[in-house]
């Protein structure tokens, strides 16, 4: 993975609720008797348009991460569907052969220009493997010469326990912005998945995400307390060391990953002291100690930090050797084959309060 230095700020201003719809041509293709995984629901006589209301795990559908929930059919092999009861779009769908395209119109992502909160936009580098026919990640919007409908190609969902989940970066709501050094800045929906089918089975993804920049945080005087949730597969991604720093064990945030859980949420900075975990105070921890609460903690996780810059010394360069001081070192990123992490969402907090003279920064979903 390659992390780009340069980043941009950009301030986010207030934007209703957008009603611009996508509309794609999906082919999905079947072998043998594999079951295609469509559940459809509405119709004529159901008095509403027809849409995907079900993909089966596994199925062909599923495993293509070209089609999502609530999708509308509008077309099954160049039949069009507004005028078809729920039963013929169904046998269509069950007749359609070995080939199966059909025209949906989706939900486009939600324009860049969302919020009035600042953020920081980054750029990594991602290598993704094809397995079971996808990378794994369903993308929608993409380049239009209507400005009003053009939308960045945007990762809408990461398909559970696919190779793009398991390596842990990318997340719902990154935009894709190259594939293999092509730019994609210019580049429609359509031909986005052409690209798609002409790659190999690894892709390099240069994808961009959003780390949050709250001034209330910047501000903040006294401990700061970060909460974040555990989910599968997510990476915490931070890496600890320790130092004796006069007569007293300091643990400290040594590096963050890009892209990971700690990146994200914005509030955790390098050179920040670690005071408790889940309300426990690390003063009497070693590193492996701390690290193994880390990595057994509840499904909320709670990190007291004294942020670096509130700090008499940046604990990375104070010197060790002819102090007597001690350092130690440890990763957070792979433990159990990265399946335990912490997991929050890369959208804007809803807030922050001070309590008991900690400032609290909660990441919700």
């Amino acid at each position: 993975k390659t992390h780009q230095d340069v980043t941009v700020t950009r301030r986010r201003s207030p934007l209703g609720k957008d009603d611009v719809k996508g509309c794609a041509m999906i082919e999905l293709l079947r072998r043998d008797d594999s079951l295609l995984g469509l559940t459809v629901t509405g119709g004529v006589d159901k008095e509403c348009r027809p849409y995907l209301s079900g993909l089966r795990p596994g199925s062909i559908a599923y495993r293509s991460d070209t089609l999502a929930v609530g999708d509308n059919i509008v077309s099954v092999n160049g039949i069009k569907t507004a005028s078809l009861k729920h039963e013929e779009i169904v046998n269509l769908l069950k007749n359609a052969g070995e080939r199966l395209l059909l025209g949906v119109e989706y939900e486009m992502p939600e324009s860049p220009i969302r919020s009035g909160f600042s953020v920081q936009c980054k750029t990594l580098d991602v290598l993704l493997s094809r397995d079971d026919g996808g990378f794994g990640v369903t993308v929608r919007g993409g380049y239009e010469e209507d400005a009003l409908k053009s939308r960045p190609l945007t990762i809408t969902h990461v398909r559970p326990g696919s190779s793009a989940d398991r390596e842990g970066s990318v997340r719902p709501g990154d935009r894709i912005i190259a594939l293999n050094g092509l730019d994609l800045s210019k580049t429609s929906y359509d031909e986005f998945t052409s690209v798609l089918k002409q790659c190999g089975d690894d892709l390099v993804t240069r994808v961009e995400y959003d780390v949050s920049i709250m001034e209330t945080v910047n501000a903040a005087q006294g401990p700061l307390l970060v909460e974040m949730s555990k989910t599968p597969y997510s990476k915490l991604g931070l890496t600890l060391n320790s130092k004796i720093i006069n007569g007293k064990n300091v643990i400290y945030l040594d590096a963050i990953r890009p892209a990971s859980v700690g990146d994200r949420c914005g509030a955790l900075q390098v050179g920040d002291q670690l005071l408790s975990i889940n309300g426990h105070g690390v003063d009497h921890m070693n590193l492996t100690e701390a690290t193994h609460m880390l990595l057994n903690g509840v499904v909320q996780l709670k990190l007291e930090v004294m942020p670096v810059r509130q700090l008499p010394y940046n604990p990375r360069d104070v010197q060790t050797g002819s102090t007597g001081m001690n350092a130690h070192s440890t990763m957070l990123n792979r433990e159990r084959g990265s399946r335990s992490g912490f997991n929050s969402s890369a959208r804007i907090p809803t807030g922050s309060r001070f309590i008991s003279g900690i400032q609290r920064w909660r990441m919700k979903r």
